[in-house]
């Protein structure tokens, strides 16, 4: 747990976060997580973000090399660029309904990250989103997703299983191939 007193706070965003790590409560006040503001914080092993927090800017927990789990709420709509990159022991996340797109190398280098389901709501997933998530065997990308940015799952040796929503209108997958709607552009085999 964590006191209002391990944050620095401005105008309801965090700026920084000043405590001794473990498992972190982020304060109701906090309606987003400022870029950098948890940047290689090693001793950090799971955070809380409360309902009501909109953004998780970029590089927010970067470098959280002991970051193992993150609850994040319906309320938040963006996942920024590089927000989890390093987070080498972050073992599964529940990205929430209402996030709208998923940041370049938002999970870059998630080392332990075994499976993703991508939300209805996600509309676009960045380049890298997934890249060197070595032990990622299973990804579902629903039918709203009508971007996916450059070697998203580059890296990912373990990736077996891609599933596309059927009515999704920009990509589809066959055995285990990421494809254009077309099938003329081979994504990730």
């Amino acid at each position: 747990m964590s006191n209002t007193s391990d944050f620095i706070i401005e105008n309801g965003v965090i700026t920084e976060y000043t405590g001794k790590g473990g498992d972190v409560t982020i304060p109701d006040s906090v309606k987003s997580i400022g870029d950098y503001a948890f940047y290689n914080c090693t001793n950090l092993t799971s955070v809380t973000i409360p309902d009501g927090v909109k953004k998780i800017g970029d590089s927010a927990f970067s470098w959280c090399e002991k970051l193992t789990s993150v609850t994040i709420p319906d309320s938040v709509k963006e996942i920024g660029d590089s927000a989890f990159d390093g987070c080498e022991k972050l073992t599964s996340v529940a990205i929430p309904d209402s996030v709208k797109s998923i940041g370049n190398r938002a999970f870059f280098g998630c080392e332990k990250l075994t499976s993703v389901t991508i939300p209805d709501s996600v509309k676009e997933i960045g380049d890298s989103a997934f890249d060197s998530c070595a032990k990622l065997t299973s990804v579902t990308i629903p039918d709203s997703v009508t971007k996916i940015g450059e070697i998203v799952f580059d890296g990912c040796a373990k990736l077996t299983e891609i599933q596309v929503g059927k009515e999704n209108l920009k990509y589809t997958s066959q055995n285990g191939l990421l494809l254009s709607k077309n099938k003329a552009v081979l994504i990730k085999c």
